[in-house]
């Protein structure tokens, strides 16, 4: 065997250690080489000279197979359920999303609504006010909130059709705005060829003396 130093055998000092919390030991120093016969490996043990061999039972084999198999199926458990689970926190994402989303447009078209009532509500009140000048007879301040009416519902027929109101009785009662009714007037007869925008434009022409317009225009009627 051979020694080392301080009188310590070969065999000793080649001791490998053992694996921790196995039972099983290592062959000691060259005790492998020296009992080597041929198969001593075989699929289920190791044979060697002096130890016990330690063949698997057919019921280990199949302890260990069944073993192996729920093994599997736990890994295979495992990967659907974190698969279902990852699908179900986007399918989560996603209806908070739409869900944010549809709540937004919601908020965006009561803001729209507010606004459309704020609109009209202020739209009455100078249409009002406007009639109320015309009324006492206050021309030029019912020009004025006639014309912020038309510019407040972006040419709307009827805020149109009451500043041409005013600008005519404004221009027959007193001579005043006449060249702009004449102008407003053929602007909505140029666009709606209505029959009272005629009558209107008919007698403007006639106050001013403008006889042959107002013939020429009569002339077309039906």
């Amino acid at each position: 065997m051979g020694y080392m130093g301080f009188g310590m055998q070969k065999w000793i000092y080649s001791i490998k250690p053992r694996r921790p919390f196995s039972k099983d030991r290592k062959p000691i120093g060259n005790t492998l080489d020296k009992h080597e016969h041929v198969n001593a490996y075989t699929k289920d043990s190791i044979k060697l000279s002096g130890r016990i061999n330690e063949d698997i039972t057919e019921e280990e084999e199949k302890q260990s197979t069944i073993l192996t198999r729920y093994r599997l199926l736990f890994r295979y458990a495992a990967g659907i359920f974190a698969i279902a689970l990852f699908i179900g926190f986007a399918l989560d994402f996603n209806i908070k999303k739409n869900d944010y989303a549809a709540k937004q447009e919601l908020r965006r078209e009561k803001i729209k609504l507010r606004e459309s009532l704020e609109i009209e509500k202020a739209y009455q009140i100078i249409l009002y006010s406007g009639n109320n000048h015309l009324k006492h007879k206050e021309y030029d301040q019912a020009i004025t909130q006639f014309e912020q009416l038309v510019l407040m519902s972006n040419e709307k027929v009827e805020a149109k059709e009451a500043l041409v109101n005013v600008l005519c009785i404004s221009c027959m009662h007193k001579g005043l705005h006449c060249d702009k009714a004449i102008k407003e007037l053929v602007l909505l007869y140029e666009k709606d060829q209505h029959p009272k925008y005629a009558k209107q434009l008919i007698e403007l022409y006639k106050h001013l003396g403008q006889f042959e317009k107002a013939d020429e225009l009569s002339n077309r009627q039906p």
